[in-house]
């Protein structure tokens, strides 16, 4: 299937182990959220951009995440149809 023709969904249960995903928790309370409006709704986002064209913008979240990024997330998403084969990720 190429790209815009239809949907895709991974499904990837277990990729962020637990004591990773209870760090994040943990780290949640300290976080800036931004609350622009939402372009669908006008209610807030209350969303917080933590990666930007391939980089980490939180330094905090990086130090927990940057291990199940590179070697768990980033290589499903290579295999995926998502990806083309030979392409950048």
């Amino acid at each position: 299937q190429k790209m815009g023709e239809g949907a895709v969904l991974l499904r990837a249960h277990g990729i962020v182990p637990p004591e990773v995903r209870e760090a994040v928790w943990a780290l949640i309370p300290r976080l800036s959220f931004d609350r622009d409006a939402d372009s669908v709704d006008g209610a807030p986002t209350f969303e917080l951009r933590w990666a930007r064209e391939g980089r980490f913008t939180h330094d905090g979240l990086a130090a927990l995440l940057a291990e199940t990024v590179e070697e768990r997330l980033l290589p499903l998403l290579r295999r995926s149809p998502l990806c083309d084969q030979g392409s950048e990720l």
